[in-house]
């Protein structure tokens, strides 16, 4: 469970589903009801990252509901976490802002994971238009956020948190942006490529919006590859929105591929690691 959740916020969405999968198996072949609660709740999360509504729906409801019989807010409210990331996701920033900023089945409810979600929260109220006032409610969130990711000394967390400045302060926008893609860059090609995406697609189109829209379209397109390889299809779409609106022709995608099942993902990954036929078979069963 507790990789299947490190895969997920890492941006490794393919290992992340395979474990979570896995982990949802053998906690109800156990009947370990928190546990069925924190595997369901990342598969909610992934499947809002992949705009999967129905899905998504049915994981975070059945999760409140068990975590609510077996009191555990904290997993209840990572699943509130996801359903409101699935607004952002489908382009409902109004409903979105509406779920993440609830204080009392929101995930504001938990202190702590203000350092995972307040960068959705911020986004959703910035794109549903929410005023200066509304926003400024917000200003002890955004005091303890800058505070702890300062304090990681991470540069993903101070690069999160140049993404939020960027919202927040138009004039000084491009230079949070810019400062953002940095300290990803500083982190590594593999680290949070979820986040660097979201942070690309929106400084891509703060330069569409300023009409520069030649500096845009490399941040767009790099945006673009990362949504389309993680699966997170919305996202790939309103990337792909936004490159079109720069003058750019997009090659058409590939839609022979079949993606894989979280359990044919995990056969991969055990013969990668250099497993035989039958040590893959007998750690399957």
């Amino acid at each position: 469970v507790n990789l299947a959740l490190t895969e997920a916020v890492a941006g490794r969405h393919a290992a992340a589903l395979a474990n979570a999968t896995e982990g949802l198996q053998l906690a109800r072949d156990l009947g370990q009801p928190a546990s069925i609660c924190r595997c369901e709740s990342v598969l909610a999360w992934l499947a809002a990252v992949r705009g999967d509504e129905d899905r998504c729906h049915e994981l975070a409801h059945d999760t409140i509901e068990l975590a609510e019989t077996h009191r555990l807010p904290t997993i209840a409210v990572s699943a509130t976490w996801a359903l409101g990331l699935l607004e952002l996701s489908l382009g409902r920033p109004e409903r979105a802002f509406d779920r993440l900023a609830d204080p009392m089945a929101g995930p504001l409810a938990v202190p702590h994971f203000v350092c995972l979600f307040l960068p959705d929260l911020l986004e959703a109220a910035v794109r549903a238009g929410r005023t200066d006032d509304e926003l400024g409610e917000l200003g002890e969130r955004v005091a303890w956020y800058e505070t702890w990711a300062t304090a990681t000394d991470q540069p993903v967390a101070e690069a999160n948190l140049h993404r939020c400045r960027a919202l927040l302060r138009d004039e000084a926008a491009e230079q949070h942006y810019a400062e953002a893609l940095r300290l990803f860059e500083k982190a590594g090609p593999d680290r949070r490529p979820f986040d660097r995406a979201r942070t690309q697609l929106l400084y891509g189109e703060w330069l569409r919006r300023a009409r520069r829209r030649t500096e845009a379209r490399p941040l767009l397109t790099a945006a673009l590859e990362t949504f389309q390889r993680l699966g997170a299809d919305p996202w790939a779409d309103r990337a792909g929105t936004e490159l079109r609106a720069t003058g750019q022709t997009l090659r058409r995608q590939d839609t022979a591929r079949v993606p894989l099942t979280p359990q044919e993902m995990q056969v991969v990954r055990l013969v990668a690691e250099g497993g035989s036929n039958q040590e893959v078979a007998a750690k399957l069963f």
